[in-house]
């Protein structure tokens, strides 16, 4: 499951970013928080955990219910993190100044978690494995 993500979702996502970030300030993040209560089901930060805090659903029953086993301060602060960024996004064009942009040398990405984190290049020795990878193309 993880390999079919990998190829679907995260090699692509790597992909253009990269060549995005050859042209204008391109910046990139990886959600990885998730209330105990979706670790003890085995999700994690699973697909679409993040609309929570984006739309600021913490308060919310759903919101509630996933953080009554644990994560509530931390939902708090991924909200407030995500909010910001996207808010500083909409005035400024650009993430508050404490999200530097993702270049091709340094593949910085924002790591959304209780705490979040900037990481160079993370999960590195997966995308050169991925490099290697010939990608069959339609025609």
């Amino acid at each position: 499951m993880r390999a079919g993500g990998d190829f679907v979702f995260w090699r692509p996502s790597v992909t253009v970013m990269a060549g995005h970030s050859r042209h204008t300030p391109t910046y990139a993040y990886r959600y990885d928080f998730a209330p105990r209560s979706l670790q003890l089901a085995g999700l994690g930060a699973t697909h679409a955990s993040d609309l929570i805090p984006v739309f600021g659903g913490g308060d919310t029953p759903f919101g509630r219910a996933i953080t009554a086993a644990g994560g509530r301060r931390g939902l708090q602060s991924v909200t407030d993190q995500f909010q910001d960024n996207w808010l500083a996004f909409a005035r400024t064009g650009a993430p508050l100044p404490s999200w530097p942009p993702y270049t091709e040398a340094r593949r910085t990405t924002l790591i959304i978690d209780s705490p979040t984190r900037l990481e160079h290049d993370p999960d590195k020795a997966k995308r050169l494995a991925w490099e290697g990878v010939r990608v069959p193309t339609l025609t």
